[in-house]
């Protein structure tokens, strides 16, 4: 009886670390709000965890950062050649791959959260801007399956640069903001659908002569 209250408390303290590391970032957190969250006495938080930095280390093990990449790449990787994810049936693995992702970010919110906004003064302090550079080259290589005629310029390079910083910061945003279940579903589903669809036109105008693109206005019809 008196491990399980134990392993309860400790549970508790984790899930209360990972809220508020995720609310006010690692450098503003201490180990007294962890308390408070946690309903129990600053002392106590320092019977299970020496100090903020082991109590980093048990709430977001380098391990939970690295699944995070991973289901980001595997959607990615999943579009294959893929211009139209309307076109994708239901049990395409593009799917099954937004699916997975979807419900880690959902049992996982303020740890990824935290990964993408509140990492500042942690070995997690470049994770938002280096995924960034990875989804810009994740989707470099999916454009060169989708579009072989695609030349990539510096200039696609740049822009889609800031294209994934931004989403990036709005996914954290996203999740940071709304908390139930359905909203979430309604709010990802929108701001996926928006990415892609910016990405998919992206590539589209890029393939067009440079003379022809000039001609477009900015903020112009496709």
């Amino acid at each position: 009886m008196v491990q399980r209250q134990k392993e309860d408390v400790r549970a508790r303290l984790l899930a209360a670390a990972r809220e508020v590391f995720a609310e006010v970032g690692f450098e503003a957190a201490t180990m007294a709000a962890v308390a408070v969250r946690a309903r129990v006495s600053t002392g106590n938080v320092y019977r299970y965890f020496e100090g903020k930095q082991a109590l980093l280390d048990a709430a977001l093990p380098p391990a939970l950062a690295d699944e995070f990449r991973a289901l980001v790449r595997k959607r990615v990787d999943a579009l294959a050649s893929a211009r139209d994810i309307a076109l994708l049936p239901d049990d395409s693995e593009y799917h099954a791959a937004a699916d997975r992702l979807f419900e880690f970010c959902i049992e996982q919110r303020h740890a990824v959260v935290f990964l993408l906004s509140g990492a500042r003064g942690t070995c997690f302090e470049s994770f938002a801007e280096t995924l960034a550079h990875d989804l810009r080259r994740w989707s470099l290589s999916y454009a060169r399956r989708a579009y072989p005629r695609l030349r990539i310029s510096p200039a696609l390079r740049s822009t889609l640069s800031e294209v994934f910083r931004n989403y990036v910061g709005a996914l954290a945003r996203t999740l940071g903001t709304h908390q139930q279940r359905a909203a979430l579903e309604d709010v990802v589903a929108h701001l996926s659908a928006y990415h892609l669809g910016g990405m998919k036109q992206l590539f589209e105008t890029a393939l067009r002569p440079a003379r022809e693109r000039r001609r477009r206005p900015i903020g112009g019809p496709a």
